[in-house]
């Protein structure tokens, strides 16, 4: 099977993994339990994919300390060995985009990352 991730790649936005079985599997693999975890690493060359704590659900929001990296999601089905991950990630995460709202606080200052 494959797995993208669908979503705009700003921080306050949400990602979505995508599962689809490969050719012919739909019908075994669609009932069972597939666990996700999400993962992200900086744009270092060398960086190592860390897991994301406590986020292993379908859908992921962006956070402040995700800007500038890049994001992916691994999924696991049960009974199957190993976990699937992208062809692509998520990212570089880039800063909130302004969507208009009206709430006038919405701008974070320079440097707030909430690590």
């Amino acid at each position: 099977g494959t797995v993208t991730i669908n979503g705009m790649p700003n921080v306050g936005e949400e990602l979505a993994a995508v599962f689809t079985p490969g050719e012919g599997q739909a019908a075994a693999v669609d009932p069972l339990e597939k666990q996700y975890q999400w993962q992200g690493k900086t744009a270092e060359e060398d960086a190592e994919w860390e897991n994301i704590d406590g986020e292993v659900n379908t859908a992921y929001k962006l956070a402040f300390g995700d800007q500038s990296r890049y994001i992916r999601v691994l999924v696991s089905v049960t009974g199957y060995r190993g976990s699937i991950a992208p062809e692509t990630p998520a990212g570089p995460v880039g800063a909130a985009t302004d969507d208009g709202g009206g709430d006038g606080g919405g701008d974070s200052p320079e440097g707030g990352k909430f690590r």
